[in-house]
């Protein structure tokens, strides 16, 4: 199909939306984190340092949270550009609004609870129940293991796995509707460095 250049802008933005927050959807899928379980029996510094690891876990979670909903947002109002130059999108986008409409109302909760953890505010519990990682304690209560995976609740409200699937279908379908315009990251990187070369004049 011809398309243009206001169109070919608007699937660029989009596309570069949806692989942001796919990849941060990603980190997040395989974030883990582990403590031995002789914590009681460690020098108080050594505590100190596993205290701070937790706190680091959670930290870089709640960023990476924070980036995948903010680029779901910016893709959101892409995509309604988008259903009004391609009546094709208009399914798929409704699809995609409604999984991500809480999105809008969780963005600013998790901007607040950002640097809250560890500094008086709330206490990692409440992050790792409200997000639902799996967890793994020993005996005594304490925390061994955490593991996030596809069933982890963005924002404490969106499945991580349902929202990955989605994006996928999505850029999946962008593909399809514009071959033309899907090119690899390395390919694009390729294509830069040659026209590059070919601009530099040797004396």
């Amino acid at each position: 199909m011809a398309i243009d250049e206001q169109l070919q802008s608007l699937v660029y933005f989009l596309t570069d939306h949806l692989f942001a927050a796919m990849e941060a959807g990603e980190r997040i899928r395989m974030a883990t984190f582990t403590q031995p379980e002789n914590l009681g029996e460690l020098s108080g510094d050594d505590i100190m340092q596993e205290i701070e690891q937790l706190r680091l876990f959670i930290s870089d979670l709640s960023d990476w949270e924070e980036e995948m909903v903010s680029k779901l947002i910016q893709a959101r109002k892409w995509s309604n550009h988008l259903r009004e130059h391609d009546a094709f999108f208009k399914p798929l986008i409704d699809l995609f609004n409604s999984a991500t409409h809480p999105l809008s109302d969780i963005a600013a909760q998790i901007s607040d609870h950002h640097d809250r953890h560890f500094e008086g505010g709330d206490h990692p519990d409440w992050f790792i129940n409200s997000r639902e990682i799996l967890t793994e304690k020993s005996a005594h209560g304490q925390i061994l293991a955490l593991t996030t995976g596809p069933m982890y609740l963005v924002g404490g409200h969106v499945r991580l796995g349902n929202i990955t699937e989605l994006s996928e279908s999505y850029l999946s379908a962008l593909e399809t509707r514009f071959p033309h315009l899907w090119l690899p990251a390395e390919d694009v990187l390729m294509d830069a460095e040659a026209e590059t070369e070919k601009n530099i004049s040797f004396e």
